[in-house]
């Protein structure tokens, strides 16, 4: 096909916005925080009791007077907290309120600066978005002196977590315990000038149940105590373990990520695998993605990857389609986005009465469902499992390197994921890539979108403040569907062929 000159040009300005996309996953160096923390789990209560030390470099030409913490556990506190009231009555996996047992929450105990002066006695609770005044997901804590331009603190705090009853993608059921949004957490100081902003100052907004996060990259050294009888996995590498008695220490280290977010069960199977592009690479996508992108198979080599799936024992049946799709997920975007740059894959597979902690992204760590049903004939073919993970694993990219404002900016993760996570499934699985059942019926995802769509009425743009939208499924069209129909049929405007 000829193209247009306009044609032509939009095509480079798509090509040049993939440059600059990988451009943007280059690691920050040196990093804006550093945590090291030390965790203990104590099953029976539900809690955790951490240690943390924190390293912070000002990125700015400013002077900061004081530092504000993301204290995300608080949103499930009671039920007048900004989350929960958002929430209403979307809580899926506990009546949450019913028993005291159910809430979580997040006690800082003490913050001391290195040279040990207290600062806990000086912080307070901030509500940046005029949300309730009682919420306590976001505290302010005033510093002796100001850290100067360029210029770093270190900071010493301990705290205790109660976890929920799972809820939001965090907490536990009976012995199964998801832990995320779990340490205190710096929000992101921008300098003037960063997404258009007049003059340097924090961007950190309250837990809304519409909203998911937004961090600096940093180092994360995280120690991790549980009794030995419990299998764990976590945000990067497990670098050493050590049992003591009925005790036992992970260390687990990862550079140039945004989040740490880990798992205990007992019953986990734990399955290990390997990603080796020259094996595990589907035929032709190679070829298919050099086309496109006018490149060599050097140029878009891929990295070798150490897959772990922790599985519950009911869930056996899923196994490969789990690893099939985690391997499909880090062959295409691979391709097409640039390699996965991390050695390590965690996939966390809740059990059924945890669903509320599955479909969820953190650094090299995801969580996927696998409800009983789609493991069954005739039902083996509703790739429920194969969506989800595909989907968890697209955050790596957007919103993980690409590290966009998932509170300001929803549609910059999850509506570019939607469209490159569709991309995916139809190459792997043709035009029946959501539900292929016997007798050749059968949908795609591209359909499933275009009905999501079509069945609310248009409310409210697509560049909004999460917790702005009219409702929860406006958000969930407008920063979705919405997008990731728009890509598509951009590219076939613009005469793009391939997935």
């Amino acid at each position: 096909m000829k193209r247009s000159p306009k044609r032509a040009a939009a095509l480079c300005a798509l090509a040049t916005l993939c440059a600059g996309l990988l451009a943007a996953a280059q690691p920050v160096s040196p990093p804006v925080v550093e945590y090291s923390i030390d965790a203990t789990l104590d099953p029976k209560a539900k809690t955790v009791d951490g240690k943390e030390r924190l390293l912070w470099r000002n990125p700015s030409g400013d002077d900061v007077s004081e530092l504000q913490f993301h204290l995300y556990l608080n949103a499930f506190k009671n039920n007048r907290s900004t989350f929960l009231r958002e929430w209403g009555g979307r809580l899926t996996d506990a009546i949450v309120g019913s028993k005291e047992e159910h809430w979580g929450w997040i006690d800082i105990v003490s913050i001391r600066t290195a040279d040990g002066v207290d600062l806990k006695a000086g912080s307070r609770f901030l509500h940046p978005d005029g949300n309730d005044p009682s919420d306590e997901t976001v505290l302010a804590v005033p510093l002796p002196s100001p850290v100067p331009a360029h210029g770093e603190i270190s900071l010493d705090m301990t705290f205790r977590d109660k976890l929920p009853r799972v809820l939001a993608r965090t907490g536990f059921v009976r012995d199964f315990f998801l832990v995320a949004q779990w340490f205190p957490k710096l929000c992101v100081y921008e300098p003037a000038g960063m997404r258009r902003r007049p003059q340097g100052g924090w961007n950190c907004h309250a837990f809304h149940a519409n909203s998911e996060f937004y961090a600096d990259f940093g180092t994360y050294d995280v120690t991790l105590t549980v009794p030995s009888r419990f299998v764990v996995g976590a945000t990067g590498k497990n670098v050493s373990e050590i049992r003591k008695g009925n005790q036992t220490t992970y260390r687990y280290v990862q550079e140039n990520v945004h989040d740490f977010a880990w798992t205990a069960d007992p019953r986990y199977v734990v399955v290990k695998a390997d990603f080796d592009p020259a094996r595990d690479i589907p035929q032709g996508w190679t070829r298919l993605a050099g086309k496109e992108l006018g490149m060599t198979a050097e140029q878009i080599a891929l990295k070798p990857v150490s897959i772990r799936l922790l599985l519950q024992p009911d869930h056996c049946r899923a196994r490969e389609r789990y690893l099939r799709s985690a391997k499909e997920a880090l062959s295409f975007y691979g391709l097409w986005f640039g390699a996965y740059p991390y050695p390590t894959l965690t996939i966390v597979d809740p059990p059924e009465d945890g669903f509320g902690a599955g479909g969820m992204e953190y650094p090299t760590f995801i969580t996927g469902d696998a409800p009983s049903l789609t493991l069954r004939w005739p039902f083996q073919k509703v790739r429920f499992v194969e969506d989800v993970t595909i989907h968890e694993f697209g955050h790596q990219y957007w919103y993980g390197m690409v590290a966009s404002n998932e509170f300001e900016e929803s549609w910059l993760d999850e509506g570019l994921n939607t469209d490159s996570e569709y991309r995916a499934l139809r190459l792997a699985y043709g035009p029946r890539n959501a539900i292929e059942l016997p007798g050749g019926i059968g949908i795609g995802w591209d359909a499933i979108a275009h009905l999501a769509y079509l069945s609310l009425p248009n409310l409210d743009p697509v560049r909004r403040f999460a917790w702005g939208y009219s409702s929860g499924g406006s958000y969930g069209v407008n920063s979705y569907f919405k997008v990731g129909l728009f890509l598509a049929q951009l590219r076939q405007d613009l005469g793009v062929r391939g997935p």
